[in-house]
């Protein structure tokens, strides 16, 4: 196995098995962006191996951190997204294509802009609810619904809340 692609006149793509074609991997600019200490599924590993096609079909995309885990429904696109510039993953909240974001929002179901499922992590239990799940699902469901989303659940014992969104024009 040849590690130093100098050393070698093959090109990089021939050194890892993909030879022209429908195979040949993505160009630099055609690559997702993702500097920020998030992880994906695929791995953003994978996804910079991908070819051009395959990165325009990434089925139920992912990127999370220990906060809160970010899926995009279905089929997504994610050639020459600047994931560090259009996600923004913190305790307790999301943002995709941010009021600071130079990048405008698309219309729904382009970029990033489409049905997601949110997962938040480390959402305890408010004492005053201790004695009172219910009441506090039923605080969350209000809440999801003031944010144009669906309440999924809440799960104490796991500290994990779950929302969906139809897309991030969060205005109802």
């Amino acid at each position: 196995m040849i590690l130093d692609p100098e050393a070698s006149e093959e090109t990089p793509e021939e050194i890892n098995g993909y030879i022209g074609g429908k195979d040949q991997f993505a160009s630099e600019d055609l690559l997702p962006k993702l500097t920020k200490n998030y992880h994906t599924e695929p791995s953003i590993v994978k996804l910079n191996r991908m070819s051009e096609s395959e990165l325009r079909n990434i089925q139920n995309f992912s990127i999370y951190n220990e906060y809160v885990k970010l899926t995009f429904e279905g089929k997504t696109d994610l050639t020459g997204l600047d994931l560090d510039e259009i996600v923004v993953l913190g305790h307790r909240s999301v943002e995709v294509y941010p009021e600071n974001c130079a990048i405008p929002l698309p219309e729904p179901g382009r970029g990033l802009n489409k049905a997601a499922t949110i997962e938040f992590y480390q959402w305890s239990l408010p004492k005053k609810y201790q004695n009172n799940v219910e009441a506090y699902r039923s605080k969350m469901e209000d809440w999801a619904n003031s944010q144009n989303a669906q309440f999924l659940y809440y799960d104490p014992d796991r500290e994990v809340l779950c929302i969906r969104v139809k897309d991030f024009n969060l205005k109802p």
